[in-house]
């Protein structure tokens, strides 16, 4: 890793705690590491490999010196040290694993197993009962049953019967979890990965003879198998119904991952919608619902892309206030690096449907022009509020803004790009339209011939249905 980038990777509370690490005796004995940090720390705006060698060694030092790269590596030693310090720290199981491990070094028998029966409650008690949850149990009980000799008079009681129980759950959790992975490849990457479902069959067989155990004791493992079963038959009410009730009725008893298994269930129902089913928005709204009153987003968040799914399905139910109240409600627990663009940007967008142009476009100003996610989609809705507003000059220009930002910014997606630049091209030939003056007979062939453009696109294009809107609009004006 890069020196310089230190900065970006720590906050500031981290850094200072980075700054007492590199002070402590008891890391680092080295003067000349701390006056490189106290460097790092006086020139975080402007910093270059260049300029840290001139503050450390003088004006003639250079970068590629021997004597700068040596200081450097064994500086960056001392921070990785630091951040495996800083994860330990945090992580109460990482500590109990490395007591485990001594103990078992000083063949203190009666001081593991003590400790290794608290960590297997430690656990159950502290994690979700997902893959992580039965590795981890596998791996605590394969080390006591390598560790301590087993009594053949206590054979029911064999330690191998457990880990081969946890072991299982743990097989079946994770292949689940990749074959869900396999199916998006498919679905997002048209991927083939049809030869890489091993297992799949047997896998299928052993949860619908355990079913009643499995959704008793292990529902994430049947809720994956839920998932899997709803995405690949298309929707189905009683498969829905199921997993609602499965996860519910499990929340209650069990620690599980209710975050992410409903917000799979959220984004299975985005790709049905995406697929032609606008019926279904009201599952959307009804997940999103118990997303909030389950206080989920309140104390894990919203990731941008989730709460996109949200919106758009509450703006094509015309549930305006209902989306204004959800945006109000998860502002501060939004999961994004700029968090205020986000929030800007549905609310306007909920408000650009409400046709309260004004306030839309308010709040779109305010979108960072270092966002390229949301810049561009910002300026395409003042985009069309200037359409509307038969503002021609204005969205002629806006359309060259975000053409040139296309250009400048490489790591922005082809797909975003074909889609906007789609929609530039057929905003503007309908702008021109409405400037030109033509007889009717030649206006309209000509909206006819763009209608006939737009279906005979290869590639998406953002806002269509509004664009195809336009143009029906114009036809009947003519």
């Amino acid at each position: 890793m890069d020196i310089t980038k230190i900065h970006l990777l720590l906050n500031h509370r981290e850094f200072k705690k980075f700054g007492d690490f590199i002070r402590s005796p008891y890391f680092n004995s080295e003067p000349r590491f701390i006056k490189l940090y106290d460097i790092l720390a006086l020139n975080s705006n402007s910093l270059s490999r260049g300029l840290i060698a001139e503050k450390f060694f003088g004006s003639a030092a250079v970068s590629k010196e021997l004597r700068f790269r040596k200081l450097v590596s064994e500086f960056m030693k001392l921070y990785r040290a630091f951040t495996a310090q800083a994860e330990y720290d945090k992580c109460e199981l990482t500590k109990r694993k490395m007591e485990l491990r001594w103990m078992r070094k000083k063949k203190d028998i009666e001081g593991y197993l003590k400790l290794a029966v608290d960590t297997d409650s430690f656990i159950k008690e502290n994690f979700d009962k997902d893959e992580e949850y039965y590795l981890e149990l596998t791996v605590l009980h394969s080390k006591i049953y390598d560790f301590k000799d087993t009594s053949l008079d206590e054979s029911k009681n064999d330690f191998s019967i457990t880990i081969n129980d946890y072991l299982d759950k743990y097989f079946a959790a994770m292949k689940l979890f990749l074959l869900q992975r396999m199916d998006s490849l498919q679905y997002t990457a048209n991927i083939d990965a049809t030869e890489f479902r091993t297992f799949e069959k047997s896998i299928f067989e052993y949860i619908e003879t355990n079913k009643t155990v499995l959704q008793n004791e292990h529902p994430e493992i049947y809720l994956r198998y839920l998932a899997i079963q709803l995405d690949r038959n298309g929707f189905r009410q009683d498969l829905y119904n199921e997993y609602l009730e499965t996860l519910l009725r499990a929340e209650s008893i069990f620690r599980i991952n209710d975050s992410g298994l409903l917000l799979t269930l959220l984004n299975m129902i985005s790709k049905f919608i995406n697929s032609g089913r606008n019926d279904l928005s009201d599952k959307v709204i009804e997940i999103a619902q118990i997303l909030y009153d389950k206080q989920i987003i309140l104390n894990k968040g919203i990731g941008y892309v989730d709460l996109k799914i949200i919106i758009e399905a509450a703006i094509g139910l015309g549930k305006f206030d209902w989306a204004l109240d959800y945006m109000h409600n998860t502002k501060g627990h939004i999961k994004y690096e700029y968090p205020d663009n986000v929030y800007n940007m549905f609310t306007a967008k909920i408000l650009f449907f409400k046709h309260e142009y004004r306030s839309a476009r308010l709040l779109l100003s305010k979108i960072s022009i270092d966002d390229y996610i949301f810049y561009c989609e910002a300026k395409l809705i003042e985009c069309r509020i200037a359409y509307i507003g038969g503002d021609h000059e204005s969205v002629l220009q806006i359309c060259e803004v975000v053409k040139k930002y296309l250009k400048s910014h490489k790591n922005i997606g082809k797909h975003f790009i074909a889609a906007y630049s789609n929609f530039i091209f057929i905003i503007k030939q309908l702008t021109m339209l409405q400037l030109l003056t033509l007889e009717k007979n030649e206006l309209e062939y000509r909206l006819l011939t763009l209608e006939k453009e737009m279906a005979a696109l290869n590639s998406p294009c953002y806002a269509s249905n509004w664009l195809q809107e336009q143009i029906v609009s114009s036809k009947s004006k003519v």
